[in-house]
């Protein structure tokens, strides 16, 4: 079986990600901007920090890009949500 996430970044996951791969499981879809307004709240608007965070998030494999805008949490992310009250902190390598 091929590995995916083999050539991806590793990303340890803040518990701000957390709260993010919740949401969006919660509200099935979001876009990077609700994303950025909802967790940044206006915050960093010249780094766009949020809006970095994501990009890392979808190539960490943990966000899949849908409809053009639409971003959608990977199976991968729903099984370390999962097993993140058991493990604490999440890193992906």
């Amino acid at each position: 079986m091929k590995n995916i996430f083999a050539e991806r970044p590793v990303i340890c996951l803040t518990p701000r990600d957390i709260e993010i791969l919740k949401w969006i499981h919660s509200e099935g879809s979001k876009t990077a901007t609700d994303i950025h307004e909802r967790f940044w709240n206006g915050k960093s608007k010249k780094a766009n920090a949020g809006f970095q965070r994501t990009r890392k998030l979808i190539e960490g494999g943990f966000i899949e890009r849908g409809n053009p805008k639409l971003l959608y949490l990977s199976d991968e992310a729903k099984k370390r949500l999962k097993m993140q009250s058991v493990e604490g902190e999440i890193c992906h390598a």
